[in-house]
């Protein structure tokens, strides 16, 4: 019998934006993680997921020594799915080799070690290896120790750096993830996007071929039959850019097999047609996520979203019209760009009360520079042209990421305070637990349960209007 391993999903010691009750009520499902747990199960390892979300590091790496959990001698998978999570992270491996010091610990996160394992060993000190970018097709060589100084992509390689790109996405197995029950599952649809935004870490990613949709529809008829109730995946893609074609054959697949169930997706908001979004609603599209970011038209230039502005928010009031009449929520994505003024910020709004009866809801919020190696101190260098600045330049290299000023007439503070007016402006409490019961919420969380957080919460820190 092969031995255990344990899959560790980082949490954070505090919510992204405010800490509130709610704030801390979201989980956030690590598919990549769970791909490979479930690669490695169905070679038939014993694996189990854990995801720290908002728990104390100590209080879970304590739960999993009273459980036996450490006692095996293969390493421990840690994945850091964002750089706010490298706090919990170090707490947590450090508490893990306080009590069993023998276990070696593996780090890795696409997107936060990119191919900086110095800067990961130095903000994580109880790491034994670091590796970089997808590892789907290294994932049984990386658990065997002996094998490190040979596998390309780690900060143990002793021959050269370069980054792979696994293309095919790996079934998931949900009953390997911790009380999976509370999670909503997910299929993985496509990845990359290369559309060129320069705000975005896969700018220049080429956008994969879509997972053919039989292929999706076996894994939500293998995923639905170990839930008990009703499940509401999300379509993980970055950029969800479906053919007609492949719309017809996902609705022809569904229909064939029973399949009856609401789910969600994110796209851009010139990625969709108009005219396909009838048939989206028929196979069983709900939510759409749209990344629009802003409606003025020097910002859209700004960060390359588009070269014809016009263009882009004609389409943009398309599709969301299409959406509204055919029962889709839209939830839309604003970005406070470097360069952002009372002006863009007027023209941003003005666009969002025009269109404000197509929203279900909106999420605001100032943009975060990553630590991504040199090129992160270069972009900085770059949305200086603009007028913004850093808070604190120093926490790229401290925190992994820096808030930005976004230019000298409006602050971090003054951004982040307008995202979250603009948004209680455009939210109701029914919409803001519609949208995250759908998808980020627990599955037990009930209506009323949330009603008594709301209840209790000091009502301008909530993100929707009472």
């Amino acid at each position: 019998m092969k031995h255990s391993l344990i899959c560790i999903s980082a949490g954070m010691l505090k919510p992204k934006k405010a800490d509130t009750p709610l704030a801390r009520l979201h989980q956030y499902l690590n598919y990549g993680l769970l791909g490979l747990a479930t690669i490695l199960s169905d070679i038939g390892y014993p694996v189990s997921v854990f995801h720290g979300g908002f728990l104390n590091p100590h209080d879970l790496a304590s739960r999993l020594l009273a459980e036996n959990r450490f006692d095996t001698p293969l390493p421990l998978l840690l994945s850091l799915p964002s750089s706010f999570a490298i706090p919990w992270a170090r707490e947590f491996s450090a508490a893990v080799k306080t009590y069993v010091p023998k276990v070696r610990i593996i780090v890795g996160g696409r997107w936060v070690t990119a191919n900086d394992g110095a800067w990961i060993r130095g903000q994580i000190p109880a790491a034994d290896l670091v590796v970089y970018g997808l590892a789907e097709t290294r994932i049984e060589q990386l658990i065997n120790p002996e094998l490190w100084p040979t596998i390309p992509l780690t900060d143990a390689y002793v021959i050269g750096r370069s980054f792979a790109r696994d293309v095919i996405p790996p079934h998931l197995d949900f009953t390997l993830i911790d009380k999976f029950a509370e999670f909503q599952p997910c299929v993985e649809v496509s990845r990359g996007c290369g559309m060129g935004c320069n705000f975005c870490a896969e700018a220049a990613v080429p956008l994969s071929a879509l997972r053919p949709p039989t292929a999706v529809a076996e894994e939500l008829s293998r995923t639905a039959a170990v839930y008990a109730g009703e499940i509401r995946p999300y379509f993980q893609a970055s950029f969800f850019r479906p053919t007609s074609r492949w719309i017809e054959d996902l609705q022809s697949d569904f229909h064939h097999r029973g399949i009856a169930i609401s789910w969600r997706a994110e796209s851009r908001v010139d990625g969709l047609a108009p005219n396909q979004i009838a048939s989206l609603a028929s196979a069983g599209l709900k939510v759409l996520d749209l990344g629009l970011e802003s409606a003025s038209p020097l910002q859209l230039r700004r960060m390359e979203k588009t070269s014809n502005p016009d263009a882009y928010l004609r389409r943009a009031a398309a599709l969301l019209i299409a959406c509204a009449e055919n029962g889709i929520w839209t939830k839309v994505n604003i970005l406070l760009f470097p360069g952002e003024t009372q002006e863009t910020l007027r023209e941003t709004r003005e666009w969002l009360d025009t269109h404000r009866r197509m929203i279900k809801g909106l999420s605001v919020g100032p943009m975060i520079v990553f630590r991504y190696g040199d090129e992160s101190r270069e972009y900085l260098q770059k949305i200086r042209e603009f007028g913004a600045s850093a808070v604190c330049e120093s926490d790229l290299d401290s925190l992994g990421y820096a808030h930005l000023n976004p230019s000298a007439e409006l602050s971090h503070a003054a951004a982040a305070e307008y995202g979250r007016q603009l948004s209680r402006d455009f939210m109701t409490a029914d919409d803001y637990y519609d949208l995250k019961s759908f998808s980020y919420f627990p599955r037990s969380l009930s209506r009323r349960e949330f009603d008594d957080i709301v209840s209790s919460s000091d009502e301008y820190s909530l993100p929707f209007a009472l």
